[in-house]
């Protein structure tokens, strides 16, 4: 027993370094918002965490607001919006459906656990994909860097993101999908494959729906590279498990937002409509979907330049180096009949890695197109690189995917040396470099590295307790940035809609029944100019105190 337990382990080295090394990763995931009542530091997480909370406790994804039917939707916190009076997502459904039905089960305090657990799988589920179609070794590797991947590291620790939980069952989909047309299996293993494929791609498609069309090819371009291997009832076998999990999607979306095909950020103030309708404009409207931003050639320059091969300059380099000997060695098999692939000769098991190697180049400008032609301003200064930016979220799959040929491209680097031991000092010098560098930036980031994070989740704290502590339950607080930290202990209008007067005669109605409070941060130009318009309208306000920062402030907003 002992001994075919121990053959068991050294057949599974891989495996069981990649599990025990997941572990380690998953407490280390865990900690940010480990020991305290979650407090976030961006609007999304504070959205997704409430919704989640409200559907595990009352299986529902509105909250409706009295106060709203009077204001016209203004009392609402970012990331989430008001339709008919009530509350709603701003984002997708899938993430607070989902964790708050697991919540119904283990409890709210869950909730914070499921991202880093995801992480975890979807990196084994890589290594497994990538053995599949590359080498075992490439895989341990390629999975190892994964983990400790500065963008996938953040993400997996502010686990109120959707695109953490996203790529993760994608690569899960991905996986029981290759391999089941890879490997011959029999009829009822390969039928389960591809259940648990399309159940997995409908799960990563309903927390973030927005990336439908791309993640469809991918899956139809596999389907249609292997179609003397599929037959009509394995592709059903698909569609209905993909539709048994996208259709309560569809339905909440057609509950919350009037529109089953409606991708959320649709809905900014009473009355807009949802992002895809039906009618004339549907064909419009599908392509403002494709391209919601565009193409800003402009724009896509600088972020590409920025986050795609200036943040991880090393990813960049031995990325782009990987492919380009991948392609160079399948241009050699086909023309010269020679090549050196990965080691040995060509063979047809290599056609897997060269379309990995177009789906990945294909897809990744894709996603330089779709998501590059928005222009982000999240920093004042636009040349400092931060890891917090909205561009290394979205094309979080564009370095994932990318992995694996940084470890094609150690591999020939040690082989440029004849003398093995040179060799694998240089390997082993290049990956010390990559870890530690990589484990720098995610920590110690000063803007947004996880140390920074949880000083910043400290200060929001002591922001919530004295706000907390100097209003009332049912009071209104006018705030820019610092709606994340006091909703939903308190209601809060976001300061860019009181502009006009008719907003402005809502406030004074409010007034009436509700005491209302500007907080002002000297760091938010917004809030002050806000506070300057509200004097010159001839409102008073009242001061009521200070709080963590120089300048930092509370008034009570009066009628004259």
């Amino acid at each position: 027993m002992r001994g075919s337990l121990l053959n068991l382990l050294r057949n599974h080295l891989s495996l069981v370094l990649i599990i025990g090394v997941g572990l380690v990763f998953l407490i280390i995931y865990s900690w940010l918002y480990s020991g305290s009542d979650p407090i976030f530091t961006s609007p999304d997480e504070t959205a997704n965490y409430y919704f989640s909370q409200l559907f595990a406790a009352e299986s529902k994804l509105r909250f409706h607001d009295p106060l709203n039917e009077i204001s016209g939707g203004l009392i609402h916190p970012r990331s989430m919006a008001v339709r008919g009076g009530e509350l709603i997502p701003g984002s997708f459904l899938g993430m607070p459906l989902l964790y708050g039905s697991i919540a119904k089960v283990f409890g709210i305090g869950s909730i914070l656990k499921i991202t880093p657990i995801l992480a975890v799988i979807g990196a084994v589920f890589f290594y497994f994909l990538i053995k599949d179609i590359f080498l075992e070794r490439i895989a341990t590797i390629s999975t190892l860097l994964l983990l400790i991947l500065p963008p996938f590291f953040l993400y997996s620790s502010r686990g109120m993101f959707h695109n953490v939980p996203f790529v993760s069952f994608f690569i899960v989909g991905l996986f029981f999908l290759v391999h089941q047309f890879l490997y011959p299996l029999t009829l009822k293993k390969r039928l389960l494959f591809l259940s648990l494929s399309g159940v997995c791609t409908g799960l990563s498609l309903a927390l973030r729906t927005s990336e439908i069309f791309w993640v469809l090819a991918v899956f139809a371009i596999i389907f249609l590279s292997n179609l003397r291997r599929l037959s009509l009832v394995q592709l059903v076998f698909w569609v209905v498990s993909f539709f048994a999990v996208m259709t309560p999607i569809l339905v909440a979306n057609t509950h919350i937002y009037g529109s089953a095909l409606s991708f959320a950020y649709s809905f900014e103030h009473e009355g807009t409509s949802s992002m895809l309708t039906s009618g004339p404009s549907l064909l419009q409207n599908i392509g403002k979907a494709i391209l919601p931003f565009g193409i800003n050639f402009s724009t896509m320059k600088y972020a590409t330049y920025d986050y795609l091969l200036l943040a991880f300059g090393w990813w960049a380099l031995f990325t782009i180096t990987g492919a380009v000997w991948i392609l160079r060695d399948i241009v050699l098999a086909f023309i010269k009949k020679y090549t050196t692939w990965l080691g040995g000769p060509w063979r047809s098991t290599s056609m897997p890695v060269l379309i990995y190697t177009l789906l990945f180049l294909t897809v990744s400008l894709v996603l330089v197109v779709f998501y590059g032609s928005f222009e982000i301003s999240e920093y004042f200064d636009k040349s400092v690189i931060i890891l917090g930016s909205s561009y290394i979220r979205y094309w979080l799959p564009v370095y994932i995917f990318g992995i694996p040929f940084v470890v094609v491209s150690l591999f020939r680097l040690g082989r440029l040396v004849r003398n093995k031991w040179i060799s694998n000092v240089i390997q082993i010098g290049v990956s010390f470099v990559i870890i530690v560098t990589s484990l720098h930036f995610t920590f110690l980031d000063p803007l947004y590295g996880i140390a920074a994070t949880k000083k910043n989740t400290q200060n929001n704290i002591h922001i919530r307790e004295s706000i907390l502590s100097s209003t009332e339950e049912d009071s209104i607080v006018i705030t820019g940035n610092a709606d994340k930290v006091i909703f939903p202990e308190r209601r809060v209008i976001v300061d860019l809609p009181l502009k006009t007067d008719g907003d402005l005669a809502t406030l004074r109605l409010m007034l009436k029944t509700t005491r209302i409070y500007v907080y002002t941060n000297p760091l938010n130009t917004d809030v002050i100019h806000l506070r300057e318009h509200l004097i010159q309208a001839g409102f008073t306000l009242s001061y009521v105190t200070n709080l963590t920062m120089a300048g930092e402030t509370l008034e009570e907003v009066l009628l004259d």
